[in-house]
C-alpha cells in the first residue's frame, strides 16, 4: 500500500499533466481572484434587472405582472442554460476567444 497523495501533490501533478509546468500558488491564487469576481460581476448584473421593472413596464405599455415576472425568467433562464454552453465552448474554441464574445 502506498501513501495518498495529498491535495497540493495531486493538484501539481495534474497541473504538470496538463500544463507541462511548475505549479505556482501566486498564479493560482490570482486566477481564483479573478473567477471570484467574475461570479460576483454576473450576480450584480442579473440583479441589476429588478430596478429595471419601471422600464419594461412602460416599454411594453403597462403589462401585467404575469408578463413581467415572464421577462425576469426568460433573462434568467437565459443565463442559466448560456453559463454552461459558453463553458463548453471556451474549452473547445479558447478562454480568451469567448471572454471576447461574451
Amino acid at each position: 500500500m502506498g501513501v495518498l497523495p495529498t491535495a497540493t501533490s495531486a493538484s501539481a501533478s495534474v497541473f504538470a499533466a496538463v500544463g507541462g509546468g511548475r505549479f505556482d500558488r501566486h498564479q493560482a491564487l490570482i486566477a481564483l481572484v479573478i473567477i471570484a469576481g467574475m461570479v460576483f460581476m454576473i450576480a450584480y448584473v442579473e440583479t441589476m434587472v429588478i430596478p429595471a421593472f419601471e422600464t419594461f413596464y412602460n416599454f411594453f405599455d403597462h403589462p401585467s405582472d404575469t408578463t413581467i415576472a415572464g421577462i425576469l425568467s426568460a433573462y434568467l433562464l437565459f443565463g442559466t442554460i448560456a453559463t454552461p454552453i459558453f463553458g463548453k465552448l471556451s474549452d473547445i474554441y479558447g478562454k480568451k476567444k469567448m471572454m471576447l464574445v461574451a
